[in-house]
C-alpha cells in the first residue's frame, strides 16, 4: 500500500510541475492558415505590433525561415511540397507588450501544431565566407559610418510606419538585393543579412562588435542588366563600407527539417 501511495503522490507531483510549462507555450490567440487562392512568385509577409504575423502566397520553407530568422541556404530536409504549395496565414497576438521573438516563437510553435514540423538543429562543415576589414588602417568606408545620437529613432523592434520627414528607425537595416539602408545597426547584422544574397554563411571577423554604425551600399545583383554602373557586391562592400568577404570553410548551424505533414485545415 505505501509503495502505490508513493506512485500516485510521484504521478502528481510530474503532473504538476509539466502542466505549467506546456501552458506557458507561447501561442496564438487566433490563427488561420488556408491553401493560397491564387499563387504568386513571391510571398509578402510582415510581423506586426501586438504578436501578429501575416502572410499571403508564402510557402512552408518561407514560413520557417521567417519563424527561425534564418537564411534558405540553411534549411535542408523535408519534401517537394514545402517549397511550393503556397498558404495565407493571419494570426492575432496575446498584446501590445508581445516582442519580436516571442511572436518568432508563436510562429514556431504554430507550425509545429498545424503541420506537425520536427527540426533539429545540425553543425555542418560548409563553404563560408569571413567579413573582414578591407584596409590595413582599420578604417571604414564612406558607406559606413559610426551612429550619432541624432541619426535615427528608436521605435521599438517592429516595424511601423515612420511619419514623412521624420528621422529613420534605429536597428533596421532596409532594402533588398541590390540596395541596403541602416541606421545604428551592428555590423553582426549586417554580416548576417549580406549572407541572404551570398548563399552562404557569414561570419563577422571585422573585430568591430560593440559598434553601432549607419548603412548605406548599393550593387548590383547578379540578375541585372550588364551594362549597370553599379559594381558587384564584392567590389561594392570594399568601396562603399571598407569591407571584403574571404571564402573558405568552417562549421555552420544547420536547421534540419525531420518530418512535416500538410497543414491541418480551419
Amino acid at each position: 500500500m505505501t509503495r502505490l501511495w508513493l506512485l500516485f503522490v510521484l504521478c502528481v507531483l510530474i503532473t504538476a510541475t509539466t502542466v505549467p510549462l506546456i501552458s506557458q507555450t507561447p501561442r496564438f490567440e487566433v490563427a488561420s492558415i488556408r491553401s493560397s487562392a491564387n499563387r504568386a512568385p513571391v510571398a509578402d509577409y510582415v510581423f506586426l505590433p501586438g504578436g501578429q504575423f501575416r502572410a499571403v502566397n508564402a510557402t512552408v520553407e518561407e514560413l520557417i525561415l521567417a519563424a527561425f530568422d534564418i537564411a534558405r541556404f540553411r534549411v535542408t530536409g523535408g519534401p517537394d511540397w514545402i517549397r511550393t504549395v503556397q498558404y495565407d496565414v493571419q494570426t492575432r497576438g496575446a498584446g501590445a507588450d508581445v516582442t519580436m521573438e516571442e511572436t518568432r516563437a508563436m510562429l514556431r510553435a504554430l507550425l509545429e501544431e498545424r503541420f506537425r514540423l520536427r527540426t533539429r538543429i545540425a553543425p555542418r562543415e560548409v563553404p563560408i565566407y569571413l567579413l573582414a576589414l578591407a584596409r590595413r588602417d582599420g578604417r571604414t568606408g564612406p558607406g559606413l559610418r559610426p551612429s550619432s545620437l541624432t541619426s535615427c529613432v528608436d521605435r521599438g523592434p517592429l516595424p511601423i510606419n515612420v511619419p514623412p520627414g521624420a528621422p529613420p528607425s534605429c536597428g533596421r537595416l532596409l532594402g533588398n538585393v541590390g540596395r541596403l539602408s541602416g541606421w545604428r545597426v551592428p555590423i553582426a547584422m549586417l554580416a548576417a543579412r549580406i549572407e541572404r544574397f551570398v548563399d552562404r554563411p557569414v561570419l563577422n571577423e571585422t573585430e568591430l562588435s560593440g559598434q553601432s554604425f549607419d548603412v548605406e551600399l548599393e550593387w548590383a545583383p547578379e540578375v541585372a542588366p550588364t551594362n549597370s554602373d553599379k559594381p558587384g557586391l564584392s567590389t561594392a562592400l570594399v568601396e562603399q563600407l571598407g569591407l571584403k568577404l574571404e571564402a573558405t570553410k568552417g562549421a555552420a548551424d544547420i536547421l534540419v527539417i525531420d518530418s512535416i505533414e500538410r497543414a491541418t485545415p480551419d
